[in-house]
């Protein structure tokens, strides 16, 4: 039907405006260099017409089509391979055509320094070693995972290991599972979707390593399932909220407030019970609810800065609350923070 409308409407590509394409794959060839399978979008391409795709550029030395006979020339929806760039782009990069080399440099010139300048910005993208400080403000925690293996059994085996250690909190998201040796494509993949890379008993491609690179894309290995499994629950668990306890430390009470010539509020209190040290936390009560919670930033005895000062001994104790009372507590306490783990 798309074919028998473009017929009825005349529909015809102009092959006489420069040519325009999208690199399907790439790769080095021993002999011939740098070999890009281009499909033509639009335009026709030439040999000996001069070039630019992504940071490389080149004159069209030969093009073969997908018997690998060669050709003078690639009309729209065409693939072909072409020799001639001066180094291998990535997928998906756009070929266009341009009037001459000068033009060419200047382009590709203006790419590589836009390239620097991406490279001197952290890569953003998610890592299983700091999962915990991108992801542990989050509400919903999602890590997304693109998987290869060597073989369909193995594939399904390691992806049902891996959905075992969910928890309620945490969801681990297969974004894709796959045969066969980690590509550009997947690369691509995640890149999108903002997912880690993982093979097993499978390498990487050498563009899909030199594109992961580029775009900060992480990609782990591995030929133990134990080692991978382990890998994953350590990131998992980095995700988990730690338990919080508060431990009590001591109490004070609050006997005269005093305020400073440079605004500051002193409580001169009285330790009833356990000790008092700089640096914890510090709630006020005020008939038995909590009116104020902070730090003790500053704790004296005689006037002299002390680190700690223990049960049935003065002190002035500065929380940097402006309406401390006579009558109110000061109790201290400490934090102890236990790592959870994974059922």
């Amino acid at each position: 039907m798309i074919s028998l409308e473009a017929e009825l409407l005349e529909l015809k590509a102009d092959t006489k405006r420069p040519a325009i394409g999208v690199v399907i794959e790439a790769k080095l060839s021993t002999g011939r260099g740098p070999v890009a399978a281009v499909l033509i979008q639009q335009g026709c391409l030439k040999v000996s017409q001069v070039a630019v795709c992504g940071v490389y550029w080149g004159r069209i030395r030969a093009m073969y089509n997908d018997r690998g006979e060669i050709v003078k020339e690639a009309l729209p929806s065409a693939a072909v391979e072409i020799v001639g760039l001066n180094g291998v782009p990535a997928p998906g990069d756009k070929l266009f055509v341009v009037p001459d080399e000068k033009t060419a440099k200047d382009i590709v010139s203006r790419r590589k320094e836009e390239e620097k300048k991406k490279k001197l910005t952290s890569p953003a993208h998610m890592h299983l070693e700091d999962l915990r400080s991108k992801l542990n403000n989050t509400e919903n925690k999602q890590l997304n995972i693109i998987i290869k293996a060597d073989v369909g059994g193995t594939l399904e085996a390691v992806s049902d290991s891996l959905g075992k250690i969910e928890s309620e909190e945490i969801k681990i998201k297969f974004i894709h599972k796959g045969v066969g040796a980690i590509n550009s494509s997947d690369v691509i993949l995640a890149d999108a979707s903002d997912a880690i890379i993982i093979g097993f008993k499978v390498s990487a491609e050498q563009n899909a390593r030199e594109l992961a690179k580029a775009k900060g894309i992480q990609i782990k290995t591995y030929q133990i399932i134990y080692e991978l499994i382990d890998d994953v629950r350590a990131a998992l668990e980095g995700m988990l909220a730690p338990h919080v306890k508060k431990v009590f430390i001591g109490r004070a009470l609050v006997k005269k407030v005093f305020k400073l010539s440079k605004g500051g509020i002193i409580a001169g209190s009285i330790i009833e019970k356990g000790k008092i040290s700089r640096g914890l936390i510090a709630q006020v009560m005020r008939n038995g609810e909590v009116v104020f919670e902070g730090k003790i930033q500053s704790l004296k005895r005689f006037k002299e800065d002390v680190k700690e000062v223990r049960e049935g001994t003065e002190c002035g104790i500065g929380v940097g609350y402006g309406q401390i009372q006579e009558g109110d507590y000061i109790d201290v306490y400490s934090e102890e923070i236990t790592t959870r783990r994974l059922k």
